[in-house]
Parts: C-alpha cells; structure tokens; sequence
C-alpha cells in the first residue's frame, strides 16, 4: 500500500502544532479534514490556520446532511409519511427521516428500503470516510456520535449529528469535536413553498405561538397585540425595524402596524397584527415574524407599516387603515371622510387633530360609521394639564349629546371643579348627566395611549392608560350599546389626537397569549 509522505507529513506537522498549543494555552482546535459528499480528502496547506481544519470538516458535514436530509423528507414525502399534512397540521417527518439516513429506510408502513433513492445513510458515510482515511495510512476513528432529527416548526426539520474524530499520526492522538446543525423543509410541498414563495428578501425567521386560552373564538379578522425583546435579535434587525414583516404557513403577508418600540435595542416593542381568520376556542396557530436584510426596507403603507409619528414624514409608512377595523391619523390639513362636523368646535387638523375650542359637550366632530359593543377604541393624544376634554363613545345622534356615553379626561384642575377622569351618561346633556365610577387625572401635558374597552352591554366599561387599567366599571348602564364616536370638549387649552382606532374585543377581555421562538 502506497505511502503519501506529503499527506502524512502536514498531518504530522499540524499536530505537533496542536501539541505545542494544548502545552501552553490549552486550546482546541480542529483536525485538518476536508470531508465531502465524494468522501475524504486533505487540501488544507500548510500555511492555513489549524482552526480552518475544523471549520471545514463541519462545513463539509453539513453539506452530507443537507443533501442527504432532503433526499429523505423526498422520499417520506412519495410514501405518503406526514405528506401535506406537515402544513396544515403542524406534524413532521422527523422520525421517518431519521429513520432513512440511520437505518436504510424501512418506514412504519413496512415498505422497502429506499437506501438507493436517499443515497448514503450517515452510518456508511462515516464508514468510509474512516476506511478512506486507513487506506491512506491515516488512523482516523469517529466515536461517541449521536444522529438527531425534529421538528422545529410545522415547515422545518432540524437534523443534530455530533461526535469526537481521533486521528493518529505516529502514535500521537488527537481527539476534535464534530457538532453540525442543519434545517430543511419538513415535505416536498413545503421544500417547493420555502424555496420559492418565501415573502420576497426574507432571510430568516421568527415562530411565534398565539394561543387563545378562552372558551370563545376570536372575532375575525382579529387585532393581535404581539410584543416583542428586539434587542434579543438585534443582529437580524434594521436600526428602526423597518427590515421586519410577518407572514403565515404558506407565506402570505399578515398586515403588521409597529406602534412603538422602534429600535433593534428596544426591549419592548409592539405590534398589531391583522389575524384574518381569528384563532378558534382553546387553539393556538403560528405566524412568522420574518427578517430581510439589514439594508431592506420592508415598510410601506399596504401591509407592513409603524405609527404615523415614527416615520421620516408624517404617516409616510402607516398602513393602520388595513390593520384595525376604523382608523385615521389625521394626516393632511382637513378631515377625512371618515368624520363629520355639525357643531360648534374651533379645530384644526395637521398631521394630527387639535380641539381648542367650542361650546361645552357639544358633540362637533364624530365619526361617520357607528360601532356595536363589544369593541375598543384607542387614541393616541395630548391633554395639557387643566384641560376637561376626553371621548364621546356610543352617540345616537351625531351633533347631540342627549343620548351618549363620555369619558371626561382631566387634568390637575377643570372647569368641572374636579380633578379626576369620570364615565357619565348623558340623559339629557348638556344639562344633565350621570356620573359613574371615577379615577385619577390623566390630562398630564403628554401623549398617552388611552384605551376604553365596551365589553358586552357595557358590563364592564374599562379605561386604561398606555394599556394600565384606570377605570373599571361593572355597574354602568346599557342604555346605549352602540353608536358613533368622537372627541370631547369642555374647557382648557387645547386636546391633540394623533390617531385614533376601533378594534376587535378579544375574548372574554382576554387577550391571547404570545410566545416568541428561537430564529430558524
């Protein structure tokens, strides 16, 4: 048998090298191998550096797996093993691909061997590659090697193989660990889809879990809060999130609106995702949170869009209006069609709604379509610190406040004489109302979030500020269960609504849980 002294020579040279490290530093590196689907072969130079040895020998590993690991979920897929269904239901083919690259190939079913349609199970290609290494007078041994294949996603299979080579050169033994990941698509429909129907500049990927825990389904479509640690992906995201949008299984584009926390360093960021279909009763379904290049940016005003103040201009990337059921950020210089005016209100709109004046709890401006509890609305806006303003909500009749609901926002001191927000009904207003249930002020000088939530016949009605629970009350009337909305005004100095938003009410007032997974 032939000798190849200048084989046996780097070998020899790279581990007395790797001798002299262990002596005085103590550090691992890697066997120079160079292992490929055509079996083994050392191309390493000498002037390479010993941890490129290991980086190709796990490269080169990776490359077997890939190949052989889609061969498999081929070949589970033509037998009818978790065929489409790994789509719709969320199975794998884990076991029966494990199976084929460990074993050969015989499936639960009993059918034959597909070892000539997988190629080469691992077991015979580290065979070989150890017989190729004696055959050349390299005394190579793979040992302690353990071969994984799962799930981790409906659409993806994640195949682990580890193990330690030793090789022997001259009597000296050197032992480097192997330790290679690779992800596939878990069938052939799901192979066709990911390769070529992932939306458009998508790299890599978030699953993210909701699950409505609640005896009823969600409305549908469904206003998902999804909140997110952006600094834990930092790596994948552009500076202000603009490189981010999600999608389903089958990659359609959910209509996404970032709200607030638009940074890669931001540990709470939030979105509202348009779920179309709802999630049913005690279920739970994935969507994707996926991520582009750096240097792409994803927003638009269609489906992937911030807040109307957090871009560059005014409302230039907000696609609100095809997230949440009504919306508008009074962008422009004059009210959208979405709102009427028969009062007596002194306003302005300029990127951005300003009420300075008016005859008290005139009902001026108010929107042109009515809304049926239960629903929320949320308003981005600014109340100075003595202002008594705040939302009308279920108006019978626009331009009247005889027949409504109002939640009176307030600052440190008001017309009204009081300093704390109320819930009133009006019955008839503007000369009678009643009051309910009260809580501290909030007009404070600054935009707040501020949220009123119309549970089922107004049992409960509760408040929130930047999503705090202000008010709640379960004693409020249902006299009027539907109506218009708008914005309130009594007395201060001025009121400023950013935008303002219907949505869907979640379940029994439960919003569904969100759970965030690992990139893929």
């Amino acid at each position: 048998m032939e000798v190849k002294h200048n084989r046996k020579g780097i070998l020899l040279t790279l581990a007395t090298l790797i001798l002299v490290v262990f002596m005085l530093a103590e550090v691992f590196t890697y066997v120079s191998l160079n292992i490929s689907g055509n079996r083994i072969g050392t191309q390493l130079s000498e002037s390479e550096a010993v941890s490129a040895a290991g980086l190709k020998i796990n490269l080169e590993l990776r490359a077997f797996l890939h190949e052989e690991m889609l061969n498999a979920v081929g070949v589970a897929s033509s037998t009818n093993i978790a065929a489409k269904e790994n789509i719709t239901n969320g199975t794998s083919t884990a076991n029966e691909v494990q199976n084929l690259l460990v074993s050969g190939g015989i499936n639960p079913q009993g059918t034959p061997s597909y070892l000539n349609k997988v190629g080469v199970t691992i077991g015979n290609y580290i065979s070989d590659i150890i017989n190729q290494a004696r055959s050349a007078n390299e005394n190579l041994s793979i040992t302690n090697s353990t071969f994984t294949v799962s799930g981790v996603s409906p659409l993806l299979l994640k195949g682990t193989y580890t193990a330690f080579a030793t090789i022997s050169v001259d009597g000296i033994n050197s032992t480097y660990p192997i330790n290679v990941n690779v992800t596939v698509p878990s069938s052939t429909t799901a192979s066709q889809t990911f390769v070529g129907n992932l939306p458009p500049g998508i790299v890599r990927f978030v699953p993210i879990t909701l699950t409505n825990g609640q005896s009823v389904a969600t409305a549908a479509p469904f206003q998902q809060m999804v909140n997110v640690n952006s600094s834990l992906y930092k790596a994948y995201e552009a500076g202000n999130l603009d490189n981010i949008e999600f999608f389903y299984n089958n990659y359609t584009i959910i209509p996404s609106w970032l709200e607030s926390g638009n940074s890669n360093t931001a540990v709470n960021t939030t979105y509202w995702l348009n779920i179309s279909q709802g999630i049913p009763a005690h279920s739970s379904i994935t969507v994707y949170m996926g991520f582009a290049n750096l240097t792409t940016n994803l927003f638009n005003n269609l489906t992937t869009g911030e807040a109307p103040q957090l871009s560059p201009s005014y409302a230039q990337y907000d696609d609100g209006a095809n997230v949440f059921s009504f919306y508008d950020n009074f962008a422009g210089a004059s009210l959208s069609s979405k709102w009427g005016n028969t009062g007596t209100y002194t306003y302005s709109v300029n990127n951005g709604l300003s009420v300075t004046g008016g005859v008290c709890n005139d009902v001026g401006i108010h929107s042109t379509i009515s809304f049926s509890d239960p629903y929320v609305i949320d308003l981005y806006g600014n109340y100075a610190t003595n202002d008594d303003m705040g939302l009308w909500w279920n108006i019978q009749t626009p331009g009247s406040t005889s027949d409504t609901n109002l939640w009176a926002i307030r600052g440190t001191s008001t017309g009204a004489g009081t300093k704390a927000d109320q819930l009133f009904t009006g019955n008839p207003a503007p000369t009678a109302f009643t009051g309910y249930d009260t809580g501290s002020e909030t007009g404070n000088g600054v935009y707040n979030i501020y949220t009123l939530i119309s549970a089922l016949n107004n049992n409960p009605i509760i408040t929130q500020v930047n999503y705090s629970n202000h008010i709640d009350a379960t004693d409020f009337p249902n006299s009027y269960t539907s109506g218009y909305i708008g914005p309130r005004f009594c007395s201060g100095s001025y009121e400023d609504w950013q935008w303002v938003r219907v949505r869907a009410y979640p379940p029994n007032g439960v919003m569904p849980r969100v759970s965030v997974g690992s990139v893929g």
